[in-house]
């Protein structure tokens, strides 16, 4: 085939009408195409699918087929959520990095964390699930089924208030209890995120683990340098180099900040 009119037309007269279809076509624009001209008599799901209708489009050539979802899907796409229920999706991305830690075998090391950034709590809410005590702060509200958690401790300031160190100290007990695990999913630019969790930095105990999301979007690329000025920014507190790592849970805007504290 050689023009979108000869595809839809040869879709029209050997496609089969009343196959639920979703599309998937390359490049992006011809699966617009596809699905603003072809007959009402094809019926469109983006789920709901009996049929998957691909189609090429390489120079002034096209190519198209109509598969089982079977040869292109290799898992159905109504799979439960691994966290059903859970405040957002985030949660997704502390899950791993506490699989990748090593955490999740020594849930010991996680008596007591902080949460910074916290709502709307799908990260506190997981941690919740371990810890003894989780210090959440934020000044907007956590989901109403997170903040009735009888062992997360809800903060509404921001952790550059003057009164966050008296806060923290009480929430935790004694000016001499640290917390074992520090975490941001802050929707901030990385900088500003980082600010954050510094000011909280003392709150975390020595050889204590530190968490952070950062949102990379519109900074391109190639973020080496970035990702230089943040680790020289935490290298007064944080050792073993504290290093950036991707994650599957993050975006192609994201990157997770990890470190130990010195």
């Amino acid at each position: 085939l050689f023009s979108r009119e000869e595809l839809i037309q040869d879709i029209s007269r050997h496609g089969t009408p009343g196959t639920i279809l979703r599309i998937n076509a390359f490049p992006k624009k011809l699966e617009a195409y596809i699905t603003e001209r072809l007959p009402p008599s094809f019926l469109l799901h983006p789920h709901d699918f009996t049929g998957v209708l691909m189609a090429l489009e390489v120079g002034n050539q096209l190519r198209w087929a109509i598969v089982p979802p079977s040869l292109f899907f290799r898992q159905s796409c109504d799979v439960p959520k691994v966290f059903e229920g859970s405040a957002a999706s985030a949660v997704n991305k502390i899950h791993e990095a506490i699989e990748v830690l090593g955490l999740h075998q020594c849930k010991q090391q996680m008596r007591a964390v902080i949460d910074v950034g916290a709502a709307p709590g799908s990260w506190t809410s997981y941690l919740a699930a371990t810890a003894e005590l989780v210090v959440a702060i934020d000044p907007a509200e956590l989901s109403p089924d997170v903040a009735a958690l009888p062992n997360v401790h809800h903060l509404k300031m921001m952790s550059q208030d003057p009164q966050i160190a008296s806060a923290i100290s009480h929430t935790l007990g004694s000016e001499d209890v640290l917390v074992d695990v520090l975490t941001c999913d802050m929707n901030s630019h990385p900088l500003e995120a980082c600010r954050a969790v510094k000011e909280l930095i003392p709150f975390l105990k020595p050889g204590g683990i530190c968490i952070m999301t950062l949102k990379c979007r519109g900074m391109g690329r190639d973020r080496s340098i970035t990702f230089s000025k943040l680790r020289d920014f935490f290298a007064d507190s944080l050792e073993d180099a504290p290093r950036c790592i991707g994650l599957l849970a993050n975006t192609k805007f994201e990157a997770t900040f990890v470190g130990k504290k010195k």
